[in-house]
């Protein structure tokens, strides 16, 4: 007799009720939030001033007409800027220029008339009267992401002429102190990707996450113990803002310019794919003279706005021409409008030596650098720095002019500062010596100086480098060949690092090079787990081809190809795989596929490397009249290359077109003489036409071509 499923149906009933019963409890107690809220990055400057967004993405914004005075005047307008009074509708004649940021941009610790943008505003209002409105909407805290957010906003209301976005914050978006954070949890799931280092792989068990409040709970209190280890690329990382930056550049930027002014002593890395023209307000060009460290602090001393306004009026004109007239000039130098104010020891000043130690290390011809770095070190009670630095500038003091006054003034101050310790100081100049070596090194192996490019490596890394540094000599020695090298310096390398998919595809790419293949797979399993990249795809695939696993390979280039349908070098590099295992029927669709859209466009990304490989596939595959027709496309494009021409008469051959195939190996040997391959097919046609002395007499011209 066959048993009754109650028993069973009970059961599950009764664990159901369990679970939904602990959900109630959880919900009723409010356990997850209280779990969640010492986990989440919080506002809390100047509360008053701001209320909560109804934007998910902003999260909070400015209160319209708020207005608090302590310290210091805070002033938002009626539109909900920090700003005088503005019409909604642009004045005729005038170039509204809208300056984004958090809270550099917005000021904190100054008054309004105080902040960057208001002195720009009178900056340009002296040079060219009536003609700009600088508005400021800069917000504490604010990310990328925030104020491209924003920025849409003010792209559809405020007819901007100019876009600047100050960057300084990275990373995820905070919550006023006083809000709550989960109607934005709720309407955002990015938040969650934000704010948990750890979650549970795979996107049901993050819905159930989402929904499911005694799951969201255990993850959360994971998230809470120091000992779970970190298994979310997306936690406090910056791509996703410069992302939402990128697809507002692709859709507005074609009819409102846009500049990043980024408080950096060059462009930031985050920013090299956001591709809009960055100003480095630290870069060396645009300081002024000494004293430098009340430049550098986040929220500087308020004479240090009048420079920031001078760079923007100086450098502006040129990133945005058809805004200004021809009564725009760059100045010779910029004036210094602060003295010391910034008390010895204080934050701003130690973090100005540490900017300034970079600087110094990259421009080491530049004294003035090495004598902002020594008052910065001695104020920062670092007098061993201090006094290493003053050595370097007192060694080029003619160079300085009226800045020799100073130098001799810091030396006086440090003669009164005493010895000090000589384990203290060298930090940061370390580092910066560190990666100034780092990036001549790299100079030198674009300049094929390998032994120097070792050399200048060596160096850099004997100095003990920080993480983002030991990153940058690791990728240096893949590129080198060093594939030992590469390994050990990855035991070093702390797991934030690991988070650039180039880290462990280098180290695959060394283990297969040394012939570790069970190593170069769980490397390559490692960069797996890292967001989607095409450009990553592509390497791995290649690794897994060159490993001898052509299956993984096509499964990488399947997924590629589901993620990104028009990827050509996936197409390209299916179509050989699927070649080398006899599929050419597969292999004809990704190729013709491939070369369509070759044809429609210029594929300015190596587009005649993936034609060659194309057509070298049809070859491979015996398609003939392709072959030929593929590689007459190459050599239009580029007569001059002698490969091309090569492989050309080679598929004329094939096809019997013999007479034209040995014209044109003939011409690639008159291209480039020392093209091998080239002589070695014209004598392998003259034997296979018979033509045994003709064969003879091209090997006797390249004796080593035919053996």
């Amino acid at each position: 007799m066959k048993r009754r499923p109650w028993p069973a149906l009970a059961w599950l009933g009764y664990v159901a009720l369990l679970f939904a019963g602990l959900d109630l409890v959880i919900l009723a107690a409010g356990l997850d939030k209280r779990l969640l809220a010492p986990l989440l990055y919080y506002q809390h400057d100047q509360l008053d001033l701001h209320a909560p967004s109804q934007d998910p993405v902003r999260i909070f914004e400015l209160r319209p007409g708020a207005k608090t005075q302590g310290g210091q005047t805070y002033t938002v307008n009626s539109l909900g800027f920090r700003d005088q009074e503005r019409s909604p509708a642009k004045p005729k004649g005038v170039r509204r220029i809208v300056v984004l940021g958090g809270s550099t941009t917005f000021g904190v610790g100054v008054d309004d008339p105080e902040t960057f943008p208001a002195r720009l505003q009178r900056l340009l209002d002296k040079s060219h009267p009536d003609r700009f409105e600088v508005w400021n909407a800069g917000l504490p805290a604010y990310v990328l992401s925030q104020e491209v957010s924003l920025a849409k906003e003010i792209v559809e209301r405020y007819a901007p002429d100019l876009l600047v976005f100050q960057y300084m914050n990275r990373g995820r978006r905070a919550f006023l102190i006083s809000q709550d954070p989960w109607p934005y949890l709720d309407r955002d799931p990015g938040l969650w990707l934000e704010n948990l280092r750890f979650l549970p792989s795979g996107s049901l068990a993050r819905w159930l996450c989402r929904h499911w409040a005694f799951l969201r709970s255990a993850v959360i209190g994971l998230n809470r113990l120091p000992s779970v280890p970190s298994n979310n690329p997306f936690y406090d990382d910056e791509r996703a803002n410069v992302a939402a930056f990128e697809r507002f550049n692709r859709t507005v930027g074609q009819r409102i310019p846009m500049v990043f002014l980024a408080l950096d002593t060059e462009a930031p890395a985050d920013l090299s794919t956001a591709g809009a023209p960055i100003i480095s307000l630290y870069a060396e060009e645009n300081l002024p003279g000494l004293p430098l460290a009340e430049l550098f602090p986040p929220h500087p001393p308020s004479c240090a706005f009048d420079w920031y306004a001078e760079v923007l009026a100086a450098r502006l004109p040129d990133l945005a021409p058809s805004l200004f007239d021809g009564r725009s000039r760059k100045p010779s130098g910029f004036r210094q409008p602060c003295t010391r104010t910034l008390k010895d020891g204080d934050d701003g000043v130690r973090r100005a030596a540490q900017l300034l130690a970079r600087l110094a290390s990259a421009n080491p011809g530049k004294p003035k650098l090495w004598l902002g770095l020594a008052d910065a070190a001695l104020r920062s009670g670092d007098v061993s720095l201090a006094k290493a630095s003053l050595a370097r500038a007192s060694s080029r003091r003619k160079e300085l002019g009226p800045l020799a006054r100073e130098l001799d003034a810091v030396a006086a101050r440090l003669k009164l500062a005493g010895p000090g310790l000589d384990s203290e100081g060298t930090g940061a100049l370390q580092q910066g010596l560190a990666a100034a070596l780092l990036d001549k090194a790299r100079k030198a192996a674009a300049d094929r100086d390998t032994g120097r490019s070792l050399e200048l490596a060596s160096q850099a890394e004997a100095l003990q480098p920080l993480d983002e540094t030991r990153k940058g000599l690791l990728l240096l020695y893949a590129e080198l060949g060093k594939y030992a090298k590469v390994l050990e310096l990855s035991e070093k390398l702390g797991p934030e690092t690991w988070r650039d998919p180039a880290v462990a595809l280098s180290c695959a790419a060394a283990a297969k090079g040394l012939g570790r293949k069970e190593a170069a797979l769980r490397y390559i399993e490692t960069s797996r787990k890292l967001p989607f990249s095409e450009d990553a795809s592509l390497w791995i695939a290649g690794l897994e081809r060159g490993l001898g696993e052509p299956a993984s390979a096509l499964r990488t280039l399947a997924e590629l190809g589901r993620q990104r349908p028009s990827s050509l070098p996936a197409k390209v590099m299916s179509a050989e795989l699927q070649a080398s295992q006899g599929d050419c029927d597969k292999a004809g669709e990704n190729l013709r596929s491939a070369t369509a859209s070759l044809s429609r466009t210029d594929h300015a990304l190596h587009g005649d490397e993936l034609r060659h490989r194309a057509a070298l596939t049809y070859q491979a595959c015996k398609d003939r009249q392709a072959a030929v027709a593929a590689f007459e496309d190459l050599v239009r494009r580029n007569p001059d290359t002698a490969v091309y021409r090569k492989d050309l008469g080679v598929a004329r051959f094939y096809l019997g077109q013999v007479k034209e195939a040995k014209a044109d190996l003939e011409e690639a040997i008159k291209l480039d003489p020392g093209l091998d391959s080239a002589y070695a097919s014209l004598a392998a046609v003259l034997l296979a036409e018979g033509l045994k002395a003709e064969s003879a007499a091209v090997c006797r011209r390249r004796p080593k071509a035919c053996h």
